[in-house]
């Protein structure tokens, strides 16, 4: 367990950031910050910058506002310049396709081609390029993402190394993460967010780096030192279109200038192309069955895992709190990465024995009266939930059961191959609604169900209704696996964001006798 002192210190710094930064940043001159790509003049050179968003619902006075279209969803931020203005907005950078958006506005607006292109370096040099003042590492892959960075950022705290994260679960020192959402957030927000870790007392920071953030450009001018590969599988296609774009995506992490080190999951089946992006001159890591780091011994129990690895410095052994199978690699894939940044593997099994489980993934929430043991997992992938639901059959020898659904206006693709899944390997299904967000959630549930080949499958749109029924059905000795949603504490259904947690409304239940 972290020492409370440590996460004491971590909240004060947390809570005091903003008002630091506030008092210890000058304001930076608008001709700075759009050097080389953006023409302005005095006295328009010389005003004061004091503030920087792409989203006008956080402009404070003395902002620069950046007015961009944006790249799925049919919104435009030029649309909301007048808004900016409103909340006192100093300046206008926006998008010089199209429509000038100059006309009569009472601050100075400068039109910028390919705005989108140079919103990171913008940010970089507003925060003072956090990225080059502290390692950075970056985190990709489809599964294990959010698991291995919070176990890596967690494990180079207790190396004495303070290591902020910004990822799903959001941003901070483990233990003080605020916000989330977003697997990365925008260009803007995640230079601000690595300056806030910086000022806070983090030399290094995790971050998690999603396929659409690498294609939107949202970790432009982010100075990586290290990036880890966990896996790739069926995910985001109604994005990218094919696998090849996905993986395409996906490893442009791994040819940026600045790394110096690179962590590949050699077991995965798109490794080669991973690895054929590293240049010579990086060092690199690899684990997996062939890989540098390798499981020799593995076992599960109900709180936790033993794991003995091998290494090229010899064996390690520790026994981890993280429960199931599932959790083997990203523990694995951390302690590769843990070594080829130096540390020793006396002090990673050290590391790894006291670090904490992570929330909504193949989390043990309780037992249920009838004595069945309830678990909540993201798992939200067909490879992601195949690997849930055999890490929790080497656990028990009752029946498994699994709520799940699929979420609206995703991937089509992968709702029928979720419901292959959950049908061949575990004994009952109660297919259910998942942030159906615009679709009609029957239809949703129907072509999860083409999938489902046998007869054990029972439909709940209502998700409070399928965990219950699965929680009061499942007997003693039987598990109940609740996948999809993890952490998250909230059901969107249209555009609106209704709050359920899934961990919270299964804690009730326990807690009224189910």
């Amino acid at each position: 367990m972290f020492h409370h002192s440590h996460l004491s210190l971590c909240n004060r710094r947390m809570r005091w950031l903003m008002r630091v930064i506030e008092m210890n940043s000058s304001p930076l001159r608008l001709a700075s910050l759009v050097e080389g790509f953006g023409g302005v003049e005095e006295p328009m050179a010389s005003l004061e910058v004091t503030g920087l968003t792409q989203d006008s619902r956080t402009v404070s006075s003395g902002s620069l506002f950046l007015a961009m279209p944006g790249i799925t969803d049919g919104s435009d931020g030029r649309n909301y310049i007048d808004d900016a203005i409103a909340r006192g907005a100093g300046a206008i950078l926006f998008e010089a396709m199209g429509e000038d958006h100059r006309t009569a506005l009472p601050v100075p607006a400068i039109a910028v081609t390919n705005l989108r292109a140079h919103a990171g370096a913008i940010a970089s040099r507003y925060y003072q390029e956090p990225s080059a003042r502290m390692m950075v590492i970056g985190v990709t892959g489809t599964n294990g993402k959010t698991t291995s960075l919070s176990l890596l950022s967690q494990a180079m705290t207790l190396l004495d190394r303070p290591c902020g994260q910004i990822g799903t679960l959001g941003s901070g020192f483990w233990g003080a993460l605020h916000g989330g959402g977003l697997t990365t957030p925008d260009v803007v927000s995640l230079h601000r967010e690595l300056a806030e870790l910086l000022e806070a007392g983090a030399q290094c920071a995790c971050v998690e780096v999603s396929s659409h953030a690498l294609d939107q450009g949202r970790v432009d001018e982010v100075k990586f030192r290290a990036a880890l590969f966990t896996n790739i599988s069926h995910d985001h296609l109604d994005y990218h279109g094919s696998m090849e774009a996905y993986v395409k995506a996906k490893k442009s992490l791994f040819s940026r200038v600045g790394l110096e080190h690179v962590v590949v999951n050699l077991d995965d089946r798109y490794a080669d192309e991973f690895l054929a992006e590293v240049d010579d001159q990086v060092a690199l890591m690899t684990y997996g069955s062939e890989g540098d780091v390798r499981v020799v011994e593995a076992k599960p129990f109900e709180s936790g895992l033993f794991v003995r690895l091998a290494t090229p410095y010899g064996e390690m052994m520790f026994t981890s709190p993280l429960v199931g199978m599932i959790n083997l690699p990203n523990l694995v894939g951390v302690a590769a990465m843990l070594l080829s940044l130096g540390y020793k593997p006396n002090q990673i099994e050290g590391a790894l024995t006291k670090i904490e489980p992570i929330p909504g993934r193949m989390e043990r929430i309780g037992r249920s009266a009838n004595g069945a043991q309830v678990f909540v997992d993201f798992a939200h992938t067909p490879d992601a939930l195949q690997k849930a639901i055999n890490s929790l059959r080497e656990l028990q020898s009752g029946s498994i059961w699994v709520v799940f659904g699929c979420g609206g206006d995703r991937d089509l693709g992968k709702r029928p191959l979720m419901g292959e899944v959950a049908s061949a390997l575990s004994d009952h299904i109660v297919v259910t609604s998942d942030n159906p967000r615009n679709e009609d959630p029957d239809e949703i549930i129907a072509q999860i169900v083409e999938g489902i080949s046998s007869h054990q499958c029972v439909v709940l749109p209502d998700r409070g209704a399928a965990i219950d029924h699965a929680v009061h059905s499942a007997k003693e000795g039987d598990l109940v696996l609740v996948a999809g949603k993890g952490h998250e504490s909230t059901q969107i259904i249209g555009s609106e964001a209704l709050f359920f947690s899934d961990r919270l409304w299964i804690e009730q239940l326990l807690e009224g006798g189910a």
